[in-house]
C-alpha cells in the first residue's frame, strides 16, 4: 500500500520505518523536506506526501493538525486519514482531536489510530511475548479496515473501539498511558483480554 505520513517527529518516523519494513511504499511529508532524513524513506513536501498516499497518517502536534489537514483537504478527499495525535495533559474541551480533524476535512475518512502506545514500541509492539492491542475508532468501515490491516502488519492486535465518537476515550487512554510511564517507563502497552468462544 502507498502510505503518506505527514510529520517527521518520533511517531511519524517510527511508523515510517515500521510500515516500510512491513513492505509498504512509504513517503514522509515535511514542511522543509531538505532538512529531514528518515532512513530508507523518501522525505518530500507535505502536499506531495498527501497526494501520493492511498492512506495518509497525520503524525503532527495537536495544535496544528486540523489546520494542516484543512490545507491538504483536496489531496485527502476520499482517503483513509489516520490520526495518532494526542493532547496532553488535558483535552481542549471542544471534542477529540480526531473529530476536529474530521470537521476540517469532511471529505476524508478519519480513523483514530496509533495513539495509545509510545513511539518506541510503534514498530515492535510486543511486550513480554504478547502483542499490544491497537485501538481504532472511525465512521467508515473500509477506512477502519485499512487501519486494522496496517496495525496488524506492524504486529499489533487491532481492536475496533467504535465510531469516531470513541476517539475521545482513546485520547483519554493515551493520557493515562503517559501518566503510567512516570512510574513504569515507556516499555509498556495496553492489551485487551477476552475469553475465547467455546463451542
Amino acid at each position: 500500500m502507498d502510505v503518506g505520513i505527514i510529520g517527521t517527529g518520533n511517531v511519524g518516523g517510527a511508523l515510517a520505518n515500521g510500515l516500510a519494513a512491513a513492505g509498504h511504499d512509504v513517503v514522509v511529508g515535511s514542511r522543509d523536506p531538505d532538512s529531514h532524513h528518515i532512513e530508507d524513506t523518501e522525505v518530500v513536501a507535505q502536499q506531495a506526501a498527501a497526494e501520493r498516499g492511498e492512506v495518509v497518517v497525520l503524525a503532527l502536534p495537536a495544535d496544528v493538525v486540523s489546520d494542516v489537514a484543512a490545507d491538504l483537504g483536496d489531496a485527502l478527499a476520499g482517503k483513509p486519514v489516520l490520526d495518532p495525535t494526542n493532547e496532553y495533559p488535558t483535552a481542549s474541551g471542544d471534542g477529540s482531536v480526531a473529530e476536529r480533524v474530521a470537521a476540517a476535512v469532511p471529505d476524508a475518512h478519519v480513523v483514530k489510530a496509533f495513539n495509545t502506545i509510545g513511539a518506541n514500541l510503534m514498530a515492535d509492539p510486543v511486550v513480554d511475548g504478547d502483542p499490544a492491542s491497537m485501538f481504532l475508532a472511525g465512521d467508515d468501515g473500509d477506512a477502519v479496515g485499512v487501519a486494522e490491516s496496517l496495525a496488524s502488519d506492524l504486529g499489533f492486535e487491532p481492536v475496533v473501539a467504535g465510531d469516531l465518537s470513541a476517539a475521545t476515550h482513546l485520547e483519554h487512554l493515551a493520557r493515562f498511558w503517559i501518566d503510567l510511564t512516570q512510574d513504569h517507563g515507556r516499555d509498556i502497552a495496553f492489551r485487551l483480554l477476552r475469553e475465547e468462544a467455546t463451542s
